[in-house]
């Protein structure tokens, strides 16, 4: 999708899972949770993805070795808005929409990504 820029939360700490590892490196059928949204937004034709990595970041980084996004350090674990702007930087100028999603939701399909994006282009501001 044109001049749609994808940033995917993967810097949590799942605490609520009371895991000691990434959340987002779990595996569902042999595939990370993060590569699962990684892959429903590639096949939704959204080139540039934008990871924002946190708690241990290291393991995640090295998770995305050989796949095409970006990452972006959340420093500090200070909530989602914080995340997101932790990826700012990194956004092209071209950019008229931002994708902002979990990086823990293996089960997001293409077809609901793309379906997001029209209404949103559709929508007008009062």
């Amino acid at each position: 999708m044109k001049n749609t820029t994808a940033i995917i939360l993967a810097a949590g700490r799942g605490t609520r899972m009371r895991t000691s590892g990434p959340k987002v490196l779990y595996e569902v059928c042999g595939v990370t949770l993060l590569e699962c949204v990684i892959n429903a937004v590639r096949m939704a034709e959204i080139s540039k993805i934008i990871i924002v990595i946190g708690d241990k970041k290291e393991e995640v980084r090295d998770s995305l070795k050989g796949i095409p996004v970006e990452v972006a350090v959340q420093r500090e674990q200070l909530g989602t808005a914080h995340a997101v702007t932790s990826a700012k930087h990194l956004l092209p100028s071209t950019t008229d929409t931002v994708l902002i999603l979990n990086g823990d939701t293996p089960l997001i399909k293409p077809q609901t990504v793309k379906k997001l994006i029209a209404v949103n282009r559709e929508y007008e501001p009062i």
